[in-house]
């Protein structure tokens, strides 16, 4: 009886890989799907729970990324996720908190993440900022109508005394 209710109670499901002769159809080549490999220094712990960010528009000078590059999302300074560029409506994965160890300092509920991406020619890390990123939320998908390059303004700009005294023909200002 338990066995009989157990699958009624229960749902099954199978996914077969086709093999290399099955990826022929009608003649027509249907690629495999290329296995992107995550860099090391942007790899990520998967958790349970997560979200996940469409990104409309990347606004910064085309010259600068390229294919190669990575949006990667960040709770305060822990990596939460990332995803190699592909053009518009690229989805960044931000993984959630599920009360492990190893997804401390993850989003939670109301956390908002911050954007950069990895230009992988240089590694450099660029800031990205939008005034419309969505607060954090398990299962949730979002997009970003647009990140821009983060402008950081100065906080404050001294000038140090002129050397030597500052009637002389040259003069030294810091």
């Amino acid at each position: 009886w338990l066995r009989n209710q157990l699958e009624e109670d229960s749902l099954y499901f199978s996914w077969e890989i086709p093999d290399e002769e099955a990826l022929f159809s009608r003649g027509t080549i249907i690629p495999k799907p290329e296995r992107v490999q995550i860099p090391e220094h942007l790899s990520f712990v998967q958790s349970s729970n997560q979200a996940f960010y469409f990104i409309e528009k990347l606004n910064l000078d085309e010259s600068l990324f390229s294919s190669n590059d990575w949006i990667v999302a960040y709770n305060n300074n822990v990596l939460v996720g990332a995803r190699k560029w592909n053009g518009k409506l690229t989805d960044i994965p931000a993984m959630g908190y599920d009360g492990t160890n190893t997804t401390s300092g993850y989003c939670e509920e109301g956390d908002i993440p911050n954007f950069k991406i990895f230009i992988d020619r240089t590694g450099e890390m660029i800031d990205l900022e939008s005034a419309n990123i969505k607060p954090w939320s398990d299962l949730a998908t979002h997009i970003i109508s647009q990140l821009n390059e983060a402008i950081v303004l100065p906080e404050y700009f001294e000038f140090s005394y002129p050397h030597p005294n500052p009637f002389n023909p040259s003069t030294l200002i810091q």
